[in-house]
């Protein structure tokens, strides 16, 4: 393999998993990305049975969801953040339809004067 076509490991913030980008507010894998989203839209509270001190690894993630909250919270993970990503691409995808609406009214514009000329001419 030459050093183009490998790609570098991005590690989870949370578990150390392969991340699959930036989610909430830092890199994370798509386990830990749902489970956080999950947390927060149905406002989940949980309990550590061991002293709120367990290590949140790859392998064992899934054994304290407290343990597991906790560290997304701890690392950076907000739903701010998401809220600003949609707001984003709501802002953007206004821009894109109002530019699309001007060049629409342009074109019909055009087109008429275009028309209006034509006839003239006969």
């Amino acid at each position: 393999m030459t050093s183009s076509s490998q790609q570098a490991f991005v590690a989870c913030r949370v578990c150390g998993d392969k991340a699959s980008g930036y989610h909430y507010g830092v890199t994370s894998c798509e386990g830990c990305k749902g489970f956080f989203r999950r947390s927060m839209q149905k406002q989940m509270e949980y309990r550590c049975l061991r002293d709120a001190k367990c290590q949140v690894m790859r392998l064992n993630r899934n054994r304290c969801q407290y343990c597991r909250f906790k560290k997304c919270i701890a690392v950076g993970m907000s739903r701010d953040c998401e809220l600003l990503k949609i707001n984003n691409l709501f802002y953007l995808f206004l821009l894109l339809f109002k530019k699309l609406k001007i060049i629409i009214y342009d074109y019909s514009n055009y087109s008429t004067n275009h028309i209006s000329e034509s006839i003239k001419t006969l």
